[in-house]
């Protein structure tokens, strides 16, 4: 096939797509990105921010758990882990006690983040609890930790 047939081709495959439900005007993509931007609008300030901390404090809690790789470095952590514990716990709560509407426009808004935080937080917390070198230290530490989903 020679690049002027696939150019043809690819016009009218994307001619053709554009005829199908979903995909015309950008597609799932574009009707996803409009009703995360729609529920971001319709979120309270305070539940905005509890959700953006929230989703700071889980990346800072998965950065400390990335960084351990022995039994040395997982009682290095647990000093920091300790301190991030309670507030992430706090904003979990604060997230938890809010109407499910305003919760489900928080999935909408912030969902690719909250499920990144919350699988890496998931895969750390596996791995470090299958290490035995690690896993009885840090088993304390990590069964204090909620996740809001």
């Amino acid at each position: 096939m020679t690049l002027s047939t696939r150019a043809a081709a690819l016009v009218c495959s994307a001619a053709l797509l554009a005829t199908l439900p979903g995909c015309e005007k950008g597609s799932t993509a574009s009707a996803t990105s409009e009703a995360a931007t729609k529920a971001l609008a319709d979120l309270p300030q305070a539940a905005m921010t509890s959700a953006k901390d929230y989703i700071a404090k889980l990346g800072d809690v998965n950065g400390l758990l990335a960084g351990i790789k022995d039994q040395a470095s997982a009682l290095k952590a647990i000093p920091g882990l300790a301190e991030i514990v309670e507030p992430l716990n706090k904003l979990t709560d604060s997230l938890n006690a809010l109407s499910p509407e305003v919760q489900n426009n928080i999935r909408k808004a912030f969902g690719g983040q909250l499920d990144a935080a919350n699988k890496a937080f998931t895969s750390q917390a596996s791995r470090l609890s299958a290490n035995p070198a690690t896993g009885d230290l840090l088993k304390s530490t990590l069964d204090k930790i909620k996740l809001f989903k």
